[in-house]
């Protein structure tokens, strides 16, 4: 998930991958269907669970071919891989190119 303002990663020309966010009203987009503030206030009411999903290696390979097409190098940022499988997909598709 990022909370990264839209402006700057327009201005700064930074692509960001969405995280998939599901609740009992249905599966979104971080920071494309909902936003981040959205997402904490929804959490932290304990009867409406809220869970987030990492992008699947298959789309981390497509996101960083996109990216690679703009760029020479790539800079992936992520959350600890003690909080999330994120890393370890997202290595795993590294090692595509």
């Amino acid at each position: 998930m990022s909370d990264l303002p839209r402006y700057l990663q327009g201005e700064m020309q930074i692509g960001i991958i969405p995280s998939m966010v599901s609740t009992e009203e249905g599966v979104f987009l971080d920071n494309i269907d909902i936003d981040s503030e959205e997402i904490l206030h929804y959490m932290g009411d304990e009867l409406r669970p809220a869970f987030s999903d990492t992008p699947t290696e298959e789309e981390y390979i497509r996101f960083f071919s996109s990216e690679l097409r703009k760029a020479h190098h790539l800079i992936f940022i992520t959350i600890t891989s003690c909080n999330s499988n994120e890393f370890e997909r997202a290595s795993k598709a590294a090692l595509a190119f």
